[in-house]
């Protein structure tokens, strides 16, 4: 892959060029093309078969072989890279993947929102596609990927062996006019056999759901007997709020939602009337279990089991089922053909029965609305994902009159979560709530720029990370790092993998804080089998409470707690991925920290940290004090009075 490296070169100053992915095909196009052959196979096929095949069709004595790992399952391409063994060799193309993502970013994102306004209806707002969520929904990426390969395919020298976990993007390459008569495909890559694991799928994905359903109104109908009736009227102030609760929120005196955190005590404090929506997620308890719990608390529990019937349930499902008919003749993005990836994406989303919760939400406002249940404020998170907008949708339908509010709880998102942002021509007709409350003006600012009207947004109260607006310099520990592990699977077994091969034994300490929604059945996967070393260790509790002890941190993908280290006075590695795009939220600041990916890089970020601690400490702390007044924002009746008033308050900033 000798042509890979002046591709690399051409394809970054084409990056930094304002001619976008029109100058990339330019730049790859006087590379030669010598490729001989081209493989492609599934990376869930057996590596063993799959590099005797590819040896016989080369021929036994011949050289080196190139190829290229196209997928999240960092396991999964680790086991390849061990079983072909040195006589093939894998192609890294991470910094190329972020340079067509910057590119294409915008331009995906107005792509969608002309599918946005060619579907709108709950099937579209409901679907992980107009979601957007690289992880649920790896579109994006896979566009990405399919420009890599091309690009490889087209003017690499030698044979190439393409893996990818996505058959659509196979297929796509396969059919490829210009790469006719050099691609020969492990096992055929036939429509009918994706239709028919597709079907299977389906079969199997919505009995499973019919299954559990019958077991959650079961066990709905079994808590009613604690069941205190929640009056449809109220004299005071009402609020309705969807709060996601794990276990933690039933050990508590006083239970709070992990992401609204004390937002329900400060409306009672201040007269209102609050009744939450639990939205049940890693639970160690049977949702029986926590049926009763809501009861017998307080009548400020809604259950929404106690409303639906299995038809409720039955519904939901069909609305699902619809996606798969999301085709469109906007089957191009940025010259790539996105036929089969469009399609595929439809089919995955519509086998995702996860959703199905949020859409019987639908149903539910229906029934309150019927039984004369009166509200006038209903607050949710917001990251304007699919969790939050069909309840929008019957809001805005059935009771126009509740003022809808979302809280954007990051400190900041990265620039590849794309679910975060929209554009200024949906935002004119996507179910976004009213109100758009931010938890610092750095985010009113950000979002403004990022797609959504000025008059929606709000500056309130850094709930999540009031701890910092006071916090002091802390001491400086001795080497003790604090890891970062994300909810995503596959980051947290490459975090891991890189970790264990940085730092198989030394002094320093390594504490490892789990996402507080991982279960230990994932946790044990991530694992794979191996033991942490002494030197490594699981901790629990707040973050909070864990910075005294550390040095510095290393936070990994998909999470957004490097700045919230930062305005703490902590040093960060930010560790990327191999094969996937970054996910590191301190981009959008004027210094941003750079992300590491190889092991030798990760082993030297961290032990220069640790080998000079009081300086990186100095610099650390000088960055906090000139972000956190822009970062954070104080809980008081100013930013507390924005969730529950339409109007903008006097003297706000308008953030374009």
């Amino acid at each position: 892959m000798e042509a890979w490296g002046a591709i690399s070169t051409r394809l970054n100053r084409a990056s930094r060029s304002d001619c976008g992915p029109a100058r990339f095909a330019q730049a790859i196009g006087d590379v030669a093309s010598t490729v001989t052959a081209i493989y492609l196979a599934e990376s869930s096929a057996q590596p063993v078969r799959v590099g005797r095949w590819v040896r016989q069709m080369e021929g036994l004595d011949s050289g080196l072989i190139h190829w290229i790992f196209l997928g999240e399952n960092y396991l999964e391409m680790e086991e390849w890279q061990r079983v072909l063994g040195p006589e093939f060799k894998r192609v890294d193309y991470s910094k190329e993947l972020q340079e067509v993502g910057r590119l294409w970013r915008r331009p995906y994102l107005d792509w969608i929102t002309a599918l946005a306004k060619r579907y709108n209806s709950l099937e579209w707002w409901s679907s992980r596609l107009s979601e957007r969520n690289p992880g649920p929904c790896p579109l994006f990426q896979n566009i990405c990927y399919l420009h890599i390969a091309e690009a490889l395919a087209n003017r690499a020298d030698g044979p190439l062996l393409i893996l990818a976990d996505s058959r659509a993007l196979l297929r796509t390459l396969a059919r490829q006019s210009n790469l006719e008569g050099r691609i020969s495909c492990f096992c055929g890559l036939s429509p009918a056999k994706d239709w028919l694991r597709w079907g299977w799928r389906m079969i199997v994905v919505w009995l499973a759901y019919l299954v559990r359903g019958i077991l959650e109104l079961w066990d709905a109908r079994k808590a009613r007997k604690y069941r205190q009736e929640i009056p449809a009227r109220s004299d005071r102030f009402r609020v309705l709020m969807h709060a996601c609760i794990d276990e933690s929120y039933f050990n508590d005196s006083s239970p709070q939602d992990r992401y609204l955190t004390e937002l329900s005590g400060e409306f009672r404090r201040r007269g209102c009337e609050v009744i939450t929506i639990p939205w049940l997620e890693n639970l160690r308890r049977s949702s029986r279990d926590a049926f009763e719990w809501f009861h017998r608390s307080s009548a400020e529990h809604l259950i929404p089991a106690d409303y639906y019937s299995l038809g409720d349930y039955i519904w939901a499902g069909r609305i699902l089922m619809k996606q798969v008919l999301f085709t469109s003749d906007l089957q191009r993005f940025q010259g790539c053909d996105v036929e089969l990836l469009l399609a595929e994406a439809g089919r995955k989303g519509a086998t995702d029965f996860s959703v199905a919760r949020f859409v019987r939400y639908v149903r539910l406002i229906e029934k309150l609305k019927d039984r004369g249940f009166r509200f006038e404020v209903f607050v949710d998170k917001f990251e304007n994902m699919v969790a939050e907008k069909p309840q929008v949708l019957a809001l805005r339908s059935l009771m126009p009159d509740v003022l809808t509010v979302g809280f954007q709880h990051y400190l900041a998102p990265y620039e590849f979560n794309l679910q975060m942002f929209s554009t200024p021509e949906e935002s004119q007709f996507a179910p976004h709530p009213d109100v758009i409350v931010c938890n610092s003006q750095f985010c009113v600012d950000l979002f403004g720029r990022e797609g959504f009207p000025a008059s929606k947004l709000r500056l309130g109260p850094s709930l999540r990370y009031l701890y910092l607006c006071g916090l002091k310099e802390l001491p400086v520990a001795a080497k003790t790092v604090l890891v970062i592990l994300p909810l995503h699977l596959g980051f947290t077994a490459e975090m891991l993998s890189k970790l264990f091969a940085a730092f198989p034994d030394g002094e320093i300490k390594f504490l490892l804080k789990l996402h507080p929604m991982m279960s230990r059945r994932l946790w044990l996967r991530a694992l794979a089998g191996q033991s942490l070393p002494p030197h490594m260790s699981e901790v629990g509790g707040e973050i909070a409470g864990l910075l005294p002890e550390v040095t510095c941190g290393v936070v990994g993908p998909a999470s957004t707690v490097s700045v919230e280290l930062l305005l703490a006075g902590i040093p960060i590695v930010p560790l990327g991925t191999d094969n996937c795009l970054d996910m590191n939220n301190t981009t959008w600041f004027e210094d941003p920290v750079p992300t590491v990916r190889s092991v030798s890089d990760l082993r030297d970020a961290v032990g220069n940290l640790c080998e000079s601690p009081e300086a990186s400490r100095r610099d650390t702390w000088r960055w906090a004090m000139n972000n956190r007044e822009q970062c954070l924002s104080p809980l008081n009746d100013l930013t507390v009075g924005v969730f529950l008033d339409s109007t903008p308050p006097s003297g706000s900033v308008d953030p374009r």
